[in-house]
C-alpha cells in the first residue's frame, strides 16, 4: 500500500474512534501510526483511547510490550529495537502538530531516527478505543 494510503488509515480510524467505534489494527506501518501520533498532538484524538502492542522476537519466543502514548503523543515508553526510522514528510507533519502546542521542534525525540533490526520483524497492533 503506498505510505500516503497507510497515513490516511490513521486518519480514518481516528474519525472511526471519534464516533465511538473501537477498532484493533495490525500494522507494520510506521506512516500510519505516525499518522495517529499527529492526531493525538493536534488534539483530534485522545491518547487514552489509543493503546499499542509491539511484538518482538527474543531467543525464549515472542513478547508483546504494551507502549503509550502522551498528550504530546510522544512514546511514554520505549519500543525495543527501535522502529521509527525517519520520514520526513510525516515527521514534519508531527512537528508542526507539536508546535502548535508550544513544545520544541526536536519533540519527535529518538522515535522516528531509529531502525529495527533486519533481523526482528515487528507488529505493532493498534487498539483505538472509546
Amino acid at each position: 500500500m503506498h505510505p500516503r494510503a497507510q497515513a490516511a488509515l490513521g486518519d480514518y480510524f481516528a474519525n472511526l474512534c471519534n464516533r465511538g467505534v473501537q477498532a484493533l489494527v495490525e500494522t507494520h506501518s510506521e506512516y500510519f501510526i505516525v499518522r495517529l501520533q499527529q492526531q493525538i498532538a493536534s488534539g483530534q484524538l485522545d491518547p487514552e483511547h489509543v493503546m499499542l502492542y509491539y511484538v518482538y522476537s527474543e531467543p525464549d519466543g515472542k513478547k508483546i510490550k504494551p507502549v503509550t502514548l502522551d498528550d504530546t503523543a510522544s512514546f511514554r515508553d520505549q519500543i525495543p529495537g527501535g522502529f521509527f526510522p525517519q520520514r520526513i514528510d510525516e515527521a514534519r507533519k508531527l512537528i508542526e502538530a507539536r508546535g502548535a502546542l508550544g513544545l520544541p521542534s526536536n519533540a519527535v525525540g529518538s522515535d522516528l531516527t531509529r531502525r529495527s533490526s533486519l533481523a526482528l520483524q515487528p507488529r505493532v497492533v493498534v487498539t483505538i478505543t472509546s
